[in-house]
């Protein structure tokens, strides 16, 4: 089985006809990139005064927004829950809005497309299965698997089908909890909600459950249980980044079908992803077969930071492949289709 794994990079380097060099205020930001001086990301945070008081440290994060943000976290004031939450929804509200424009500019398309397509030509020649895992918000990943026939309409989908499993375990911008029934009938006014459910953040009965939602302001949905009927409010399914990250924002099942396939990984193939998640990195400690490690990073210096994590994580395999320059220039020189083939790899083989 050949494990995937996407971290931001990968959506920020998705369009090779933009090459990453080019400052475009529509690219998907990298993590550091959260809380730039963009137009578009200052207009949404007008929204989320209470984060106004951060924005001055998580614009230039030293030496990461991870760190920041753990700090943010660590502070006991009961303004600091109300915080986090404003930060769930404008991170839901940043990511929707980029990946629209985004989309305008990639017209359909993408790296992930042209990289599913190398990736579904080498498992249906050797009969293999493919497990998904991203940390990004973002769907273009979705977008592209419905080039091949998968779908991921409804939460289940991302673990029904019987060749591509996907989890997204930093969760998703159209995915959300319900927290219980609050609204004899519609809201009038979204943007009262969302100040509603930060305000009262920390007194919430968050719901475990996870459901999708059809826009980034969609913040209740009509209930039906038993006798009662409502409209309950809609919590953002979206997990801040911090260093020390103990659980994921995605479900019970997902997390469930993720353990259960990794002992059948005998490769992986990281995208865009620094390997800096500890929590799972500690999960990849099953996968006992390992045979091959693709590496796809921005930079021969992010490579080698890829290659640290793993190491200091216990992940190790038989051969390492490298390709340093970035997604586009690993999917141009077909260093991927060509790593994934047998007798191949050693062509750009390192340790």
């Amino acid at each position: 089985m050949l494990l995937v794994i996407f971290g931001a990079g990968a959506s920020y380097d998705s369009y090779a006809d933009i090459p990453v060099e080019i400052q475009e205020p529509s690219r998907p930001p990298l993590a550091n990139q959260l809380f730039d001086d963009r137009k578009l990301f200052r207009t949404i945070l007008k929204d989320f005064p209470g984060i106004l008081p951060l924005v001055t440290r998580l614009s230039k994060p030293s030496p990461s927004l991870e760190e920041e943000l753990e700090s943010v976290q660590s502070d006991n004031r009961p303004i600091t829950a109300q915080r986090l939450a404003a930060i769930r929804f404008y991170l839901r509200s940043i990511m929707w809005s980029v990946e629209q424009q985004w989309a305008g500019k990639h017209g359909g398309v993408t790296n992930y497309k042209t990289l599913l397509d190398d990736i579904e030509q080498w498992r249906s020649a050797n009969n293999e299965r493919v497990c998904l895992v991203t940390f990004n918000y973002d769907k273009m990943l979705e977008d592209a698997l419905s080039e091949i026939g998968v779908k991921c309409s409804s939460i289940q989908d991302y673990i029904s089908h019987p060749i591509y499993k996907v989890i997204k375990l930093h969760g998703s911008v159209d995915w959300a909890h319900p927290v219980g029934l609050q609204f004899g009938s519609p809201p009038s006014d979204d943007m009262a909600v969302m100040r509603q459910l930060i305000a009262g953040v920390q007194t919430l009965r968050i719901e475990p459950e996870i459901e999708t939602i059809l826009n980034p302001k969609e913040v209740s949905r009509k209930a039906n249980i038993g006798i009662d009927s409502g409209y309950h409010m809609l919590f953002p399914a979206i997990a801040i980044p911090v260093v020390s990250k103990s659980r994921f924002e995605c479900p019970k099942a997902h997390r469930n079908a993720l353990e259960d396939l990794l002992p059948e990984v005998t490769r992986i193939l990281t995208v865009g992803w620094r390997g800096s998640e500890k929590h799972f990195l500690r999960m990849l400690n099953s996968v006992s077969r390992l045979e091959q490690i693709i590496i796809v990073a921005g930079s021969p210096k992010d490579t080698e930071e890829v290659k640290q994590h793993l190491r200091d994580g216990g992940i190790d395999a038989l051969e390492i492949v490298v390709a340093p320059a970035g997604f586009s220039e690993a999917l141009r020189s077909k260093q991927v289709r060509l790593a994934l083939m047998p007798g191949k790899a050693s062509l750009a083989a390192m340790r």
